[in-house]
């Protein structure tokens, strides 16, 4: 959790629980163990083996999903830091086994600058230059597909931002992505509708419960919660009936 809070979004870490929790039992014993908050994902669905038997146990992917490291977090933890250290580096200066205008281009896709690295993209395809042609052109390529496999995901991301009450982090990634693509002909109507969905009468409700909710959070992953903020929470649920957001409280009040 502490090397999510230093690397932020150039690290993202996965926690899995495999000793059979529910949903339920996992949200409750992250309250009370005050666990939850910050970036770190919880699951209890396995994403695929790390072909270790014993627990803890954990396996490392690189930028393109594959896995760079495994092994059990009580022996190998140091390693996998050090591991870690060298690949977040790399992301942000860029790799130095592909051509350098293709590893220019990479790293703005690192660095969710979409918009920068599409044109980059158009630029190599149409003059990839005399030097690394083939590499070139095939790098360009990779990142094509890269960038809009990523757009597609933070796209359905929003959609369900938005389904499932957290209109702030919707909102949060349409300032991102909006100023950078609403020029693009390829994904301007998209941030239009975007942007036609955040501003509806239904997703300024969910956005002001959303506010009163966060209030609440910020002391839940502080301190914890108790009966007195589940109260709080049910009557923030109460007074926003039929928001999705008034879902999420009455299940974390559920919870506790």
């Amino acid at each position: 959790m502490k090397m999510q809070e230093e690397y932020g979004s150039d690290l993202q870490v996965v926690f899995v629980e495999v000793q059979g929790a529910d949903r339920d039992k996992l949200v409750s014993t992250l309250l009370e163990r005050k666990w939850m908050g910050g970036d770190v994902i919880w699951t209890t669905e396995r994403v695929f083996s790390t072909g270790m038997n014993g627990i803890p146990n954990f396996a490392l992917l690189d930028s393109d999903g594959a896995v760079v490291m495994s092994g059990y977090s009580n022996r190998s933890g140091k390693a996998a830091e050090e591991k870690i250290s060298e690949l977040v580096k790399a992301r942000k200066k860029g790799r130095k086994d592909i051509p350098k205008s293709v590893s220019k281009i990479e790293v703005e896709i690192n660095e969710r600058e979409y918009g920068k690295a599409l044109v980059g993209i158009a630029s190599l395809q149409a003059k990839p230059g005399s030097k690394d042609t083939e590499a070139v052109l095939a790098g360009a390529k990779e990142l094509a597909s890269r960038t809009q496999l990523e757009l597609d995901f933070a796209f359905s991301q929003f959609d369900w931002m938005l389904a499932n009450g957290h209109p702030i982090e919707a909102q949060e990634m349409l300032e991102h992505l909006g100023p950078q693509l609403e020029k693009n002909p390829d994904y301007s109507e998209k941030i239009t509708s975007m942007r036609e969905a955040i501003s509806s009468v239904e997703s300024k409700a969910e956005l002001k419960a959303a506010k009163s909710l966060l209030k609440i959070e910020k002391g839940i992953w502080k301190d914890g919660g108790d009966k007195k903020v589940a109260k709080k929470l049910r009557k923030l649920a109460e007074k926003n009936t039929g928001t999705n957001v008034a879902a999420r409280a009455s299940y974390l009040a559920g919870r506790m």
